[in-house]
């Protein structure tokens, strides 16, 4: 007989969550959400570095099982969350489909297209979910802005800007990121994979116009592209992006509209402003009007849709299929990489020969 609660419904088992990688991402984002869930119960943390993960574990206060594999994990799990770093993800998800596990990897799903491919085949062959993690897609004002612009709200879009820097940021214990055959690429992955994930979900999937960044073999600092996307009817618009892992940024979208101008800017809180065509000595702003019991945590709600699609075998909001369209449309940016003009290089230029 089932354990009656208070109300007398019975008690719904707990979805068995191993979280793979102890690192930052997990420390700050995926472990605090997953314990703050009622529907998962945190069974095992993976890390090749069991100091790594008892740490972790003793900073929350958990008891789950340590375990440098998730081999060892696969008769307690119900899902594996991949928050390693990204050389491993397609070796640690494709391992897990095998298994009949379902995944959710941290973005990106993978470093190139056909580890993006090989997560894909397995689990479309052993017909198991894939799910990618996009938290900022669980943004209240991100799913408001996709479906005004589903429904047509903005009419005919003109243009898109998009500019996110910070002086320094993320810092992965592993230093993964300073590795470009590890992370597989610099600023594009580490920030752009959202945005690019964003716009491919709103508008479908783009043509490369340009694409510049500072690399000089290792990961970029900086980075700027222009993509084209098609609005139907013959009709096109073009989008910009700026990204810096040196320069302090604005952190937003702006969208130009037949409604006037749009602007989101990045952040969990944030509400979409629009400066309406012929008004524009007017702030009209939106924000969504949350359900009753919806979970405001993006990171949450990401990990809570990624239980409920596996229990109700559904898609999960962002599943491998189009987690590997950004991969590709990483991969096609970065095959159309020109160097970004800075100004050390012109200097080195103009004062080449004339030092002893």
């Amino acid at each position: 007989m089932s354990s009656p609660v208070f109300g007398g419904a019975p008690t719904a088992a707990r979805f068995r969550l191993v979280i793979a990688g102890c690192g930052a991402i997990t420390a700050n984002t995926h472990l605090p959400a997953a314990l703050g869930s009622s529907l998962v119960e945190l069974t095992a943390l993976v890390d090749p570095d069991l100091d790594r993960a008892r740490l972790l574990a003793e900073s929350y206060g958990v008891h789950p099982r340590l375990c440098r594999s998730i081999q060892e994990t696969f008769g307690e799990a119900d899902g594996i969350l991949i928050a390693s770093p990204n050389h491993t993800h397609c070796e640690l998800a494709a391992t897990a489909l095998e298994q009949g596990i379902p995944v959710l990897v941290e973005k990106p799903l993978a470093r190139l297209p056909e580890e993006a491919d090989k997560i894909c085949a397995v689990s479309r062959e052993k017909g198991v979910i894939a799910a990618v993690g996009f938290s900022t897609r669980f943004y209240p004002a991100v799913e408001l802005m996709g479906a005004l612009l589903r429904r047509g709200y903005f009419g005919r879009v003109k243009s898109l800007e998009y500019e996110y820097g910070t002086r320094g940021g993320w810092s992965p214990v592993s230093s993964y990121n300073l590795h470009r055959s590890q992370i597989g690429g610099g600023v594009l992955v580490i920030t752009g994979s959202h945005f690019l994930d964003r716009v491919i979900h709103w508008f479908g999937y783009p043509e490369v116009l340009e694409y510049e960044d500072d690399s000089h073999g290792g990961p970029e600092a900086n980075a700027r592209g222009r993509l084209r996307f098609s609005t139907g009817n013959d009709g096109t618009f073009e989008a910009r992006f700026l990204l810096s892992k040196t320069a302090s940024l604005r952190n937003r979208i702006v969208l130009e509209s037949d409604a006037g101008r749009c602007e989101l800017a990045e952040g969990e809180g944030a509400r979409i402003r629009l400066v309406p065509a012929g008004a524009e000595d007017a702030v009209l702003e939106f924000s969504r009007r949350e359900s009753a019991g919806r979970a405001r945590n993006a990171a949450r709600a990401m990990i809570e849709d990624f239980v409920e699609a596996v229990r109700s075998n559904r898609k999960p909001r962002s599943d491998c299929h189009e987690g590997k369209l950004s991969v590709q449309l990483t991969a096609e940016l970065y095959s159309r990489r020109k160097p970004l003009p800075e100004t050390w290089m012109w200097y080195a230029e103009r004062t080449a020969g004339r030092v002893a």
